[in-house]
C-alpha cells in the first residue's frame, strides 16, 4: 500500500506511470463498484417452497493410506443407493 502511494506521488509529480499503480487503482475501482452494488442488496422476503433435499453419504471404508479412492467411493455410493432403493 505504501509503495502505491509513493508511485502515485511520482506519477503526479514526474509523469511516470507504473503498472503496479494501475493494478492497485483498478482493484480500488472494482472494490468501490462492489460496495455500491452491495448497498442495493435486499434479502428475499417472498415465499419460498422447497421441492427437494440432498443427502450426501459419508463413506469411511475403502481408504488407501487414509485417502478414499474415487472409484471405490462411487462403487460404495452405488451399492448404498441400490440397497436403499431396492
Amino acid at each position: 500500500m505504501f509503495i502505491f502511494f509513493l508511485q502515485l506521488r511520482d506519477t503526479l509529480h514526474g509523469g511516470r506511470l507504473y503498472v503496479f499503480s494501475i493494478l492497485v487503482a483498478l482493484t480500488w475501482v472494482l472494490w468501490a463498484i462492489k460496495l455500491r452494488l452491495s448497498r442495493r442488496y435486499a434479502p428475499w422476503v417472498g415465499e419460498h417452497v422447497t421441492t427437494a433435499s440432498v443427502v450426501i453419504p459419508v463413506v469411511d471404508a475403502g481408504r488407501v493410506d487414509g485417502v478414499i479412492t474415487r472409484a471405490d467411493f462411487f462403487a460404495r455410493l452405488a451399492d448404498r443407493f441400490l440397497d436403499a432403493n431396492g
